[in-house]
């Protein structure tokens, strides 16, 4: 599985960092995701992605709000700088018969176009970009289900 969080991954090239989202960043970006997909399913392996997030509140916000309130949750109703690298994704997912498909999380992590802090009582990010232990251990079995939609059968990966 490859993720990435929410800020996507810096880029420097001839000494100069790229700008987060500039052409050159999405055309560098792609070329190293083909890159690490070939590498990776050279052997028969198959790979999936799963979706950069939208950002959420980190555990400093409760320094201001209470869980959920104000601070404390994130619309995502606008389009967000990781659109066009999880459409990068979708696209090499298209091209590439060895990517079984891109993960989608957005309607777990953020429900009802926005992130909270917490969904029944668990923190769900404790940074706003990186999942709690807690709430990782909760995704298992949704990840094993959404792989088998992919056609991706965790049970043959078991010795």
């Amino acid at each position: 599985l490859f993720t990435s969080s929410n800020d996507v991954s810096q880029m420097v090239v001839d000494g100069e960092l790229l700008k987060t989202g500039s052409p050159e960043h999405l055309a560098r970006a792609e070329e190293a995701i083909w890159d690490a997909v070939s590498e990776l399913t050279a052997q028969g392996a198959r790979a999936a992605f799963i979706e950069i997030l939208p950002p959420g509140p980190g555990v400093t916000c409760l320094e201001r709000d209470e869980p959920n309130i104000g601070t404390c949750t994130r619309d995502v109703d606008q389009p967000g700088r990781a659109d066009a690298y999880n459409e990068i994704y979708r696209q090499v997912a298209l091209d590439n018969d060895a990517v079984a498909g891109v993960l989608e999380l957005r309607d777990l992590v953020c429900p009802d176009a926005a992130c909270p802090l917490a969904i029944d009582g668990v923190v769900v990010r404790y940074d706003g970009g990186h999942f709690t232990a807690t709430w990782s251990a909760s995704l298992a079995t949704v990840l094993d289900e959404r792989l088998r939609v992919l056609g991706v059968e965790l049970d043959q990966l078991r010795p």
